[in-house]
């Protein structure tokens, strides 16, 4: 339940409109654009909705409370308004300013099977909250909510016309000799490679079709291309220059680019850059490696396994000097609050998190968040989620700790936004504006960030500068020119 500092003298809401409140003026019926806000939040992680308010947190009133309050049940029981209510009793109020009335939503998250919320119609009233505004969805994303609503996992969805024939049994050969050595008196190990398939589901039961998690973990990056055209996997390093140096990418024709082949060639990279006094082996199970190398792997199989396959660029994957990013398409199917907190787990892609058990790599479920967050820093890892374009990220600061969390959050913002105004910016990340106007003149003397255009600038640029010394031990080893099938070096 929101708590409003309201202004009585002035009869002001103190607070400002964001992610989680809204303001509605309802100088009469109920507008339309409430039940658009109702979508938004439902779909999203919730918020509060006060009518009788204008965008400047001014009261204004709502006329006959009472009759707009049941006006608010009556719209909300009717299916063809809104398809779900999900408020309570309770989570509607009155309450009085003075000589004014307002009234309150408390607009929870909605489970994942009521998901999408929508106004009138699924196609074009479901909403979604980013910042500060209702964003409709196009269908790629209410398609996305519709599969996560499902019970089971949507990758076990057996594809026809996918069989063993479109997998690339070098990488199924791979992931059975981890097995092997994670494991080396498995049961499965005796079974025919048609029954172990089968029992680790890449194949689905009884029957020779593959799986979603089959095809995207091991199958023929032609095949997968066929049942998923905008699949892509990305990992970009950059050095000094702000175009990348080396980069493995899917698509090139080169290397065989399914989940399993990529996550053994770029966790080592990733790995880098992280001192390690222990011996270490091809990077998917290390040899006592330390917190910090787990809390890389994990990033990357927290994105593995919640990333949807069926959008665009599922996962994307960065290293510079500064930061490792890693993204995903999707957005986490449990709060992520709740998800720092640790103790639920809920992953998109549970065949695939089974896969990953399997051979040793996920063995904390619901966990992983909170594990990255308590295993990394200083400075503190920063997990976000973009609401308007329906991905994740984690990014994992490098070096010293003279970037704290609240400008690392500022530069990632503005890196993805460099239009954006100091208000913008304070109201993303959580801060006041005299906050982000401190941290921002620290990191442009420091050279981080500069602002270009005329006069004041016009848009904000971030500059990559190395956060550790090239020489520094703790940046591990300088790689050369790339060598192998798939990596490209840049010229």
């Amino acid at each position: 339940m929101a708590h409003l500092r309201i202004d009585t003298e002035s009869h002001r809401i103190l607070e400002r409109e964001g992610p989680h409140l809204e303001f509605k003026s309802c100088p009469g019926n109920i507008p339309g654009s409430t039940w658009e806000t109702y979508s938004a939040f439902a779909n999203t992680d919730g918020g509060t909705i006060v009518l009788g308010v204008e965008d400047d947190g001014s009261i204004t009133g709502v006329q006959k409370p009472e009759v707009r309050k049941q006006d608010i049940w009556n719209i909300l029981n009717n299916s063809e308004v809104v398809n779900h209510n999900i408020l309570r009793w309770d989570d509607v109020r009155i309450e009085e300013v003075g000589d004014l009335s307002i009234i309150i939503m408390e607009v929870g998250r909605a489970e994942r099977a009521l998901r999408p919320v929508f106004y009138r119609r699924m196609d074009t009233g479901t909403f979604r909250r980013f910042e500060g505004g209702d964003y409709r969805c196009d269908m790629d994303e209410v398609a996305s909510i519709i599969r996560d609503r499902c019970a089971n996992s949507y990758d076990e969805t057996v594809i026809e016309d996918m069989t063993v024939d479109d997998l690339d049994m070098d990488s199924v050969d791979a992931f059975r000799h981890r097995l092997k050595s994670f494991s080396p008196r498995h049961p499965w190990l005796d079974h025919s490679d048609t029954d172990f398939m089968s029992e680790v589901g890449i194949t689905g039961h009884a029957t020779s079709n593959l799986t979603l998690a089959g095809l995207v973990m091991f199958g023929r990056e032609s095949s997968i291309y066929h049942v998923l055209p905008r699949f892509k996997l990305d990992y970009l390093e950059y050095g000094e220059n702000p175009v990348w140096d080396d980069r493995l990418v899917t698509g090139t024709g080169t290397w065989n680019g399914n989940v399993f082949n990529f996550m053994t060639r770029v966790i080592p990279r990733l790995s880098e850059p992280i001192s390690t006094p222990y011996a270490l082996d091809d990077g998917m199970v290390r040899i006592d490696d330390t917190l910090r190398h787990k809390a890389v792997r994990e990033s990357v199989l927290n994105a593995v396994c919640n990333a949807d396959y069926m959008r665009a660029n599922p996962i994307t994957i960065e290293r510079s000097r500064s930061f490792i990013k890693v993204k995903n398409a999707g957005l986490f199917r449990i709060p992520l609050a709740n998800a720092e907190q640790g103790g639920m787990s809920d992953p998109r892609n549970a065949t695939i998190a089974r896969m990953l058990s399997l051979i040793g790599m996920v063995e904390r479920h619901g966990v992983g968040v909170r594990f990255i967050m308590e295993s990394w820093g200083p400075p503190k890892p920063v997990i976000s989620e973009d609401t308007k374009w329906s991905c994740a990220t984690v990014v994992l600061p490098l070096g010293g700790g003279d970037t704290d969390e609240t400008a690392l959050k500022i530069l990632m913002y503005v890196s993805e936004k460099p239009d954006s105004t100091l208000e913008e910016i304070a109201e993303s990340v959580g801060v006041s504006r005299a906050t982000v106007s401190s941290r921002m003149r620290d990191l442009r003397n420091q050279g981080k960030v500069v602002r270009e255009g005329r006069t004041k600038g016009t848009r904000w640029r971030v500059v990559d500068t190395p956060v550790l010394s090239i020489k520094d031990p703790r940046l591990g080893k300088v790689p050369g020119p790339v060598a192998g099938p798939g990596w490209i070096r840049s010229r």
